[in-house]
């Protein structure tokens, strides 16, 4: 599968967090002015796609790296390094394109071409989103124990707002088109579709089509960021933090203005599909993302 690099990288990730962390020392954990948090996540992604668009969700994971220092015993700032992987599936059905073509008639000065605008009806579509980014995130923290809470290794609550840079190194998608019927002209009114079955009607066969999202997509894109979770801390010295995030894309993805149509002109009456996502039949979509992290936290 597309993400077994990532799980292997994990691993060794995961391996060497243990190795270090067997040689660190003991500080004390009234107060960590600076500290040092490696670990994983995991969760689940998916897309929201406008117009409304059915989509599943699908595997999130990556690891991270995060340098915090606090003010005090309460307030602080994170600034951290990552990978992850994110995937979704898209459903779209009835689709419909107008690509123009050049159509050749016949008139009292002989046979000329004209541009026209064909029908293109696609019944079904099921695009597989994969992406593999680097992230930056910057978080502001909050710590404490407000509530008094005695249990055993639990040391203190935390909670994180702020927001992360995603750089997409890899965002690909895997379409399965259904046959799709083309046909000469289309309603002016925009209220249907009118097919005029005396013209010459073309065909697309069932197709799987790969292609590179990040032809249409933003460079780089911003996410807001919310975290909250504990630290636990062992008779070791060794301390534990598990936390659950929420990160939501705060620019779209894609402008509709750069982005074709979902059938285009590959070359004189020839029509090839592109992918959905990256069409105009999309205005624009988000990723946002829920799920867990655990990482071990180094004090200094």
């Amino acid at each position: 599968m597309e993400y077994r690099p990532m799980k292997k990288v994990a691993v060794l990730f995961l391996f060497a967090v243990v190795v270090i962390g067997g040689y660190a020392q003991d500080v004390s954990l009234k107060y960590r002015k600076s500290q040092l948090a490696v670990g994983i996540r995991g969760g689940i992604s998916n897309l929201l796609v406008v117009p409304v668009t059915t989509t599943n969700i699908g595997p999130m994971f990556g690891i991270e790296a995060d340098y915090a220092y606090f003010f005090n015993q309460t307030v602080g700032l994170s600034l951290g390094v990552g990978a992850s992987y994110m995937g979704s599936t898209l459903k779209a059905e009835d689709v419909y394109s107008y690509p123009m073509l050049p159509l050749e008639v016949r008139d009292a000065n002989g046979i000329r071409s004209i541009a026209s605008t064909y029908t293109c009806h696609t019944p079904d579509i099921t695009e597989h989103i994969k992406t593999i980014n680097i992230e930056v995130p910057l978080m502001f923290l909050l710590q404490g124990n407000p509530l008094d809470i005695d249990i055993r290794h639990f040391h203190k609550c935390y909670f994180g707002i702020g927001a992360k840079v995603v750089l997409p190194l890899k965002f690909s998608s895997e379409s399965d088109i259904s046959a799709s019927s083309v046909a000469l002209g289309r309603d002016v009114e925009g209220s249907g579709v009118t097919l005029n079955e005396t013209m010459p009607l073309y065909s697309l066969d069932p197709q799987h089509l790969d292609y590179d999202v990040r032809e249409v997509l933003s460079p780089l894109y911003i996410m807001a960021a919310l975290e909250a979770g504990a630290t636990f801390t062992f008779n070791s010295g060794s301390t534990l933090l598990f936390g659950l995030y929420f990160d939501y894309a705060l620019n779209h993805s894609v402008a509709a203005n750069d982005a074709t149509a979902y059938t285009i002109a590959a070359s004189g009456a020839t029509l090839s599909p592109t992918g959905y996502l990256a069409s105009c039949n999309t205005d624009w979509f988000k990723f946002f993302r829920v799920g867990a992290k655990l990482q071990y936290v180094f004090g200094f």
